[in-house]
């Protein structure tokens, strides 16, 4: 299909209208999907809170919509927030289109803004002992290491959070998870967690891409291991514990960087497009 327009000499010159519709909608689904991500990211954070809020102030169970985001963001506050070393244990169960969160807690949750005061002194004398890096990756392996260094793991398994590895220098995957997760989040690394009926472990972000990290199984006790170090979906499935997980849910930067993302790729999209279609009518104008 094509269109005629009448150029400055008073010609007659026709061009493909495909030329000029395809730039169109490509911005118009850029915008959509850029509005549509907004609107999810909002509600992704005002569920977090919810839960957040009600794990800080006392509260044994939250109430959510029945929605994967609604999961993800509660998944996601639980074990992905290392400063809510309150819970031990969550379970949730789904009725009429809603889902009930039931949180296990422990003796941190009494007295909690006294133990997160002792919590955050704790994290901050740790990150003071850091050299500058000059990467995530080298601050990664800082933090993987140091861990395994000061810290055992608990076999006992009474020391499931942050906190009880830091006052007790033992804790279990989870423990190691948690600590690892909040040094992480120090240094500006964007993590994750995933988890199963049998195991935690962390994810961290290099470049575009997500990787394992396995903090508790590197720990042979001698020395560092690096077997479960930035490895790939591929190779962890293969490893016991590791065959499936359930992911805690994306944050709230992931959100931002597909929405970027697709806006980006649409932008160029649209920008190439117009320079094939666009100039070669601005020329036929003026000289044909």
């Amino acid at each position: 299909m094509v269109f005629t327009f009448k150029t400055k000499k008073g010609n007659y010159h026709s061009s493909s209208i495909t030329w000029v519709v395809i730039p169109v909608i490509a911005l118009l689904i850029a915008i959509g999907v850029s509005i549509y991500a907004a609107i999810n990211q909002k509600k992704y954070q005002d569920y977090y809170d919810k839960v957040y809020k009600a794990l800080v102030s006392g509260k044994s169970t939250v109430t959510l919509d029945d929605s994967k985001l609604a999961h993800q963001a509660a998944l996601r506050c639980v074990y992905s927030t290392p400063e809510l070393f309150t819970v031990d244990n969550l379970w949730y169960s789904t009725m009429n289109g809603k889902t009930t969160y039931r949180f296990e807690k422990n003796g941190y949750a009494q007295n909690y803004e006294y133990n997160l005061t002792r919590f955050n002194e704790a994290i901050d004398g740790i990150v003071a002992k850091a050299p500058k890096f000059g990467s995530d990756r080298e601050a990664i392996k800082w933090i993987h290491d140091y861990i395994i260094e000061h810290y055992d793991y608990d076999y006992s398994l009474a020391n499931g959070n942050a906190l009880a590895m830091l006052d007790t220098g033992k804790g279990t995957c989870n423990g190691y998870t948690a600590l690892f997760s909040a040094l992480a989040g120090r240094f500006g690394i964007e993590y994750g967690v995933k988890t199963n009926q049998t195991h935690t472990w962390n994810v961290v972000k290099l470049g575009w891409k997500w990787y394992h990290v396995d903090v508790t199984w590197d720990d042979k006790g001698s020395e560092a291991s690096y077997e479960y170090y930035l490895v790939e979906d591929a190779k962890i499935r293969t490893v016991p514990d590791h065959l499936t997980w359930e992911d805690t849910g994306v944050s709230l930067a992931q959100y931002e960087n597909r929405r970027n993302l697709f806006f980006i790729l649409s932008a160029m999209f649209f920008v190439l497009v117009t320079l094939f279609s666009g100039i070669p009518m601005v020329y036929a104008y003026f000289k044909k």
